[in-house]
């Protein structure tokens, strides 16, 4: 490949030789069936179709080269996947997770199934679901794909627009040029007419004023600049917004002038010499910022969607490890760091075997202590169910069909969660059905459990309770007032259980917000 190989063509040219290795590996499997060789040689047509408009072999590299050559790896990494025995699948399994988890929404289907399937894998040790982890890569890749659509199509409109611009920019300087008496930037003061260039309307006032509002966007540009942020994205949308300044500064200075001869800004006519009109031009030409700053937040918003991962809370099963790692750290580094210094504060002042021997066994019960402080109170044994239902405010329960409850937009009701030691009755319309909730630990009395939920789009009050509950035959019910969006649409939320800071339970629903409540 060429030295002035772009970006693009050098991360597409690694991920062909990735494929074409695994393709290598599948091929050599000697167990390997007529309908894999099938799908086998189907991949390679699209790696070798990927090498060619990556390298530029059948027609020179091109606008939407990236793209076709992306779609091309695409569905050669689909056809790999399918073709390949088991173990070269799982092997890809952290790649695959990597992908779903960074490109789907947390509430995604596709993603709950592929999640689902790992989490029975890690149980009961069998089989992944192939069908599920292809689903969900396929989702992941369309997810993908339509973020970048849309810089595309950003792309093309910021272009049309720069073309109309420089069009237009060009179109009044010829103009000022053939006609100036007529596209005067002249001011007429007592004793004198004050134009850019000299004291007549001449050909090139209208050039010059549109030359200095140019620069006037150039230094609009580098602001802009210092504001985008880097990122690894192959993308000529930020310096086409950059570009764009340039025109709009030109067109701004001399409109603004424009008004400014006719009187239209009260107090800012009667320019009596050159300098004040090329400084007023200037300022006109940076002053397109005020135009062009919500296209340049449009840009950023669509780049970040497109290349940065969806904000999602870790899935259900990796809440307790996570927490329990961080625990782990911080004790390690508070232990460490404390027992250390009282160690060497303490053998600095006690001298002899005997005072060595004393500051170790501080310096230990230091660490214990630290090591309990941390850990806060002990989780108390709690064995039961948790039941989350819905209630109008005078109290009749919200019926629900399997998608979930409907609620009225902009209206109030009563999320009731129930924790108890004994199943509890069903009722005619639960938001979930009854969740055994069992948390290991020390034998107490009674549990006491922090109630947190979450809804996205409602608002919850307050947004946390804490009830306590026999271990033995007991019960608590918590309510919490809820007041769902104007908006209408799909609402995925859970509630948190949490003992002593630690998270021990999750119960997750979906809530409907419709017109037909």
């Amino acid at each position: 490949m060429p030295g002035s190989a772009e970006a693009w063509q050098v991360a597409a040219c690694s991920r062909i030789a990735a494929l074409k290795d695994l393709a290598a590996a599948i091929e050599g499997e000697p167990a390997a069936v007529e309908d894999a060789r099938e799908l086998l040689s189907r991949a390679k047509m699209h790696l070798a179709e990927a090498e060619g408009v990556t390298e530029g072999r059948r027609r020179p590299v091109r606008v939407g080269a990236s793209a076709e050559t992306s779609a091309h790896t695409d569905a050669a990494e689909m056809l790999l996947l399918q073709a390949a025995a088991y173990e070269q699948f799982s092997a890809y399994l952290p790649e695959i997770t990597h992908r779903v988890r960074t490109q789907l929404p947390p509430a995604d289907p596709r993603r709950e199934r592929f999640n689902e399937t790992l989490r029975r894998n890690r149980q009961d040790k069998g089989p992944v679901d192939r069908e599920a982890a292809m689903a969900a890569l396929r989702a992941a890749r369309e997810q993908h794909l339509s973020g970048w659509a849309r810089v595309r199509a950003l792309h093309r409109s910021l272009l049309v627009t720069l073309v109309v611009m420089t069009v237009s920019a060009c179109v009044l300087a010829a103009l000022g040029a053939l006609r100036p008496e007529v596209l005067s930037l002249c001011f007429e003061s007592a004793n004198r007419t004050t134009c850019p260039i000299g004291d007549t309307p001449r050909p090139g006032d209208v050039a010059f004023v549109e030359l200095v509002g140019l620069v006037g966007g150039a230094l609009g540009v580098g602001a802009a600049l210092r504001r985008y942020r880097a990122t690894s994205a192959v993308s000529m949308l930020p310096f086409t917004c950059a570009v764009l300044k340039l025109p709009t500064g030109a067109l701004c200075a001399f409109l603004g002038l424009t008004l400014m001869t006719g009187d239209f800004l009260p107090g800012l006519g009667g320019l009596d010499n050159q300098s004040q009109i090329l400084a007023w031009a200037l300022i006109f030409g940076f002053a397109q910022e005020l135009l062009t700053r919500q296209v340049d937040n449009r840009v950023h918003q669509v780049l970040q969607e497109a290349t940065e991962p969806p904000v999602s809370l870790p899935d259900i099963d990796q809440w307790d490890d996570l927490l329990d790692q961080r625990l782990s750290e911080v004790e390690a580094n508070v232990t460490a760091t404390v027992g250390d210094l009282m160690q060497d504060r303490i053998r600095r002042n006690l001298r002899g075997s005997a005072g060595m021997a004393f500051a170790g066994a501080i310096a230990t019960a230091v660490g214990v202590s630290v090591q309990r402080s941390l850990r806060g109170p002990e989780i108390i044994a709690f064995s039961g169910f948790v039941k989350v239902t819905l209630h109008h405010p005078d109290g009749t329960s919200v019926e629900a069909d399997p998608a979930g409850p409907t609620l009225a937009p902009d209206s109030d009701y009563t999320l009731r969660v129930r924790v108890s030691t004994e199943e509890p009755a069903e009722d005619a319309a639960p938001v979930t059905p009854s969740e055994a909730m069992a948390i290991a630990g020390k034998t107490g009395e009674a549990a006491r459990f922090a109630l947190v939920p979450e809804i996205e789009g409602v608002t919850a009050r307050p947004s946390r309770r804490e009830v306590g509950v026999q271990t033995s035959q007991g019960t608590a019910v918590c309510d919490f007032e809820l007041h769902t969006p104007a908006r209408q649409g799909e609402c995925p939320g859970w509630v948190a259980i949490y003992q002593h800071t630690r998270l021990v339970h999750i119960v997750r629903f979906r809530l409907l917000v419709g017109a037909e409540a």
